[in-house]
C-alpha cells in the first residue's frame, strides 16, 4: 500500500473480494466512513463490478460522467480498477481515486494492475498456506486417531487433551505460534504408544515393572516416530518431556522446574485431569471435583504451580466442565502414571 501511494497519485485505495453476489472490502485506504473493511457493494454497481467482470483493468478519467459509478470517497473523480486474478479467473478488485478528474493515466493503470497482481499472488499464497496448514492438521488428528482405535477407552483423549491445552495456554499468555505448538503435541503426545505392544497397552490389570518400563517409553518412541519431520520440531520436544515432573521424579529425563518446556508442563496437566476423569478397564472414572484436588495437591511436585494456577481458573473453574462421559479413556494408574 505505501509502495502504491508513492508511485501512483491516488488518495484513496481498496482490495475488494467477491463473496456470493457482493464484492466485500477486506482491506481499505482513505475511504469516507461507512466504506471501511466489511463494506459490501452489490452486484453491477460501480467500475469494480466492471473490472471484475471483465477481467480487465478499467479507468475513469471524471465519475460524473457516469451516473453508475460508486466512489469511496465524497469528493472522488478519477477512478481505476484492476482485477485480482486467480487460478480460474477474477476474485477480486483493486480500486483507487483521485479527487482530480484525468489523475489517472494508461501508464498509470498498467502500473496499478502490477500492483494486483502482486495482491493476487499473495492472496494465493495465503490460500496455499491455509489448505497445507488444513491438510497437515488432518494428519496429525489421523495419527491420533490411529492410536486410538487399538482402545476404546481412550477415543477421543487427544482431542479432549488439546482443548484443555489450548484454554490453559491462552490463560497462561501463549499466543501465536507458540498456541499453535500446544495444540500440535496435544493431538500427539501419545503418538510414541503406538510402538507399545498391545497386551501392554491394554492390559486391564496394573502394570508390573517390566510393563511399566515399556510403556514408560513410549514419549521416546514418539520423538523417533517425529524426529524426521523438520517443522515440528518445537512438538517433538513436548512429546518427548510430557511426563516430566517439576519436583525431577518423572520421565524419561528426570528434567526438573523450568528444565521442562511450559507447552510440556501445560499438556502434562490436561493430560492428567482427562485421565483421571475418563473409563479405563481397570477402574471407573473420577468425578470431575474429585480430579480438580488431586491435581491441586499435586501442584509444586508433579506438576508447575502456575499451570495449576491456570487450569484452576478455566477447566475447574468452568461450570461447564464436562463430567465422565460413559466412552470417554481414562487415565494414570496412580498419580502421574501414563495415561
Amino acid at each position: 500500500g505505501a509502495t502504491a501511494r508513492k508511485a501512483l497519485p491516488f488518495r484513496s485505495c481498496a482490495l475488494l473480494l467477491a463473496d456470493g453476489d457482493d464484492l466485500v472490502v477486506r482491506g481499505v485506504f482513505g475511504f469516507d466512513e461507512g466504506m471501511g473493511v466489511g463494506f459490501r457493494l452489490g452486484r453491477g454497481r460501480g467500475l469494480a463490478w466492471r473490472c471484475l467482470d471483465g477481467c480487465a483493468p478499467l479507468l475513469a478519467d471524471d465519475v460524473r460522467n457516469d451516473p453508475d459509478l460508486v466512489s469511496g470517497v465524497r469528493g472522488a473523480r478519477c477512478q481505476m480498477a484492476a482485477p485480482i486474478l486467480g487460478p480460474s479467473g477474477a476474485v477480486g478488485v483493486l480500486v483507487a481515486e483521485s479527487p482530480k478528474p484525468a489523475a489517472f493515466n494508461g501508464d498509470s493503470l498498467s502500473l496499478f494492475a502490477t500492483f494486483a497482481h502482486q495482491v493476487a499472488a499473495a492472496i494465493e499464497n495465503a490460500r496455499l498456506h491455509e489448505t497445507n496448514r488444513d491438510t497437515f492438521y488432518q494428519t496429525i488428528r489421523a495419527l491420533a486417531q490411529a492410536l486410538e482405535m487399538r482402545d476404546s477407552y481412550t477415543h477421543g483423549h487427544s482431542e479432549r487433551v488439546t482443548r484443555y491445552a489450548v484454554r490453559m495456554g491462552r490463560a497462561l499468555g501463549v499466543r501465536g505460534s507458540d498456541l499453535a505448538v500446544v495444540e500440535q503435541a496435544g493431538l500427539l503426545h501419545d503418538i510414541g504408544k503406538i510402538g507399545v505392544r498391545d497386551a501392554v497397552l491394554l492390559k486391564p490389570g496394573r502394570l508390573d515393572g517390566r510393563e511399566r518400563e515399556a510403556i514408560e517409553r513410549h514419549p521416546i518412541i514418539g520423538d523417533s516416530i517425529l524426529h524426521p519431520v523438520g517443522f515440528l520440531a518445537s512438538a517433538l520436544q513436548v512429546v518427548l518431556h510430557h511426563h516430566e515432573h517439576w519436583d525431577g521424579t518423572g520421565y524419561p529425563s528426570g528434567l526438573k522446574g523450568e528444565e521442562i518446556p511450559l507447552v510440556a508442563r501445560i499438556i502434562a496437566v490436561a493430560d492428567t485431569y482427562d485421565a483421571m476423569t475418563s473409563r479405563r478397564p481397570y477402574r471407573e472414572p473420577m468425578r470431575h471435583a474429585t480430579a480438580v484436588e488431586e491435581i491441586g495437591r499435586l501442584a509444586g511436585t508433579q506438576f508447575d504451580p502456575a499451570v495449576v494456577a491456570a487450569f484452576l481458573t478455566t477447566i475447574a473453574s468452568d461450570p461447564k466442565a464436562p463430567e465422565p462421559a460413559e466412552e470417554a479413556g481414562r487415565p494414570t494408574r496412580g498419580g502421574g502414571a501414563p495415561a
